[in-house]
């Protein structure tokens, strides 16, 4: 398939969001496009545009607030966007569709006692704080099974770790942990004040560049390469406390002004992936290191900061 194919015949879906907007060589629609969370605006919808291929990234995410907060609300309407997605896409006979997921859709006792691989997804509950989301998000590759059981189609899935990059969310209220930070760091360094963290800063993270997934995807599309339900993670490992001091670094921000507020929730203390199934298909994937993520990420936050979403 070559570039100018991929412009005609590539459908994104959230493409305004963190990883859609990252997916430059497809056409990327949002909501003011179509609510995929209407059944019959989605089926009409994707059988007008015909596409070849699917990149579903669309869905309601949020950081730790948002999802202890409105769990009802990213189950529902998550679950709507997939069920409407994909079976739009199989009526309109999409040759191919790759559903975004998260490593929170895996059993948090799990997390915490060994690495997770493609085979733990259903072997337990996730976390407390997001489970609303992590089951509907989940589901997607229950729905992928039956519609293989059923139809014969078969419908790819890739699980990242936790996600940043420019065109994030910035709003405090919905943003997940490396924006919130460049926020408020930003604030801090505005107002000369403290940079404040929730928790103790221990619990650990492995992250990835939004745009090393598109490039991924891009890749994986143009060649041709099919993929199983796969963990995409450099399985780099950061606690919160080395990336806030990391952002507070490319920020201006003294070590002494970084305060961590203990009586805040710390979230899940750690969901660890391995890449071995990865690293045996793509031994030579090159990862983004994230204080190079970061720099980038924060220079754009600065450089576009009134067309951000606060």
């Amino acid at each position: 398939m070559t570039f100018q194919d991929l412009s005609a015949s590539v459908l994104v879906t959230g493409g305004k969001g963190l990883l859609g907007s990252e997916m430059t060589f497809g056409k990327q629609i949002d909501i003011y496009d179509v609510d995929l969370t209407e059944k019959k605006a989605t089926i009409e919808y994707i059988a007008d545009i015909k596409p070849e291929v699917v990149i579903n990234c669309a869905g309601l995410v949020g950081g730790l607030i948002a999802n202890m907060n409105r769990k009802a609300d990213f189950f529902s309407q998550n679950m709507y966007i997939a069920l409407n997605t994909l079976e739009a896409c199989r009526l309109a006979g999409v040759k191919r569709v790759i559903s975004l997921l998260s490593t929170c859709i895996f059993p948090d006792d799990l997390a915490q006692n060994k690495e997770l691989t493609e085979e733990d997804v259903h072997n337990g509950i996730p976390h407390s704080s997001n489970y609303g989301y992590a089951y509907a998000k989940r589901m997607i590759d229950i729905i992928n099974r039956t519609y293989y059981e059923q139809y014969g189609i078969r419908y790819e899935e890739i699980i990242p770790t936790n996600m940043y990059g420019p065109d994030d969310n910035y709003n405090l209220e919905h943003a997940h942990i490396i924006p919130a930070l460049i926020k408020k760091a930003f604030i801090s360094s505005a107002n000369n004040d403290n940079f404040i963290i929730w928790g103790d800063g221990s619990p650990v993270r492995e992250f990835i560049y939004a745009k090393d997934l598109a490039r991924f995807v891009y890749h994986i599309i143009t060649k041709e390469i099919f993929i199983p339900p796969l963990i995409f993670s450099s399985s780099v490992r950061h606690t919160i406390k080395e990336i806030a001091c990391m952002i507070a670094e490319l920020s201006g921000i003294p070590d002494n002004r970084i305060v961590f507020d203990t009586s805040k929730p710390n979230g899940q203390h750690q969901k660890n992936t391995s890449n071995r199934l990865f690293r045996s298909l793509f031994p030579d994937f090159e990862f983004t290191t994230l204080k190079q993520g970061l720099s980038e990420t924060i220079k754009y936050f600065h450089e576009n900061y009134n067309s951000l979403r606060h």
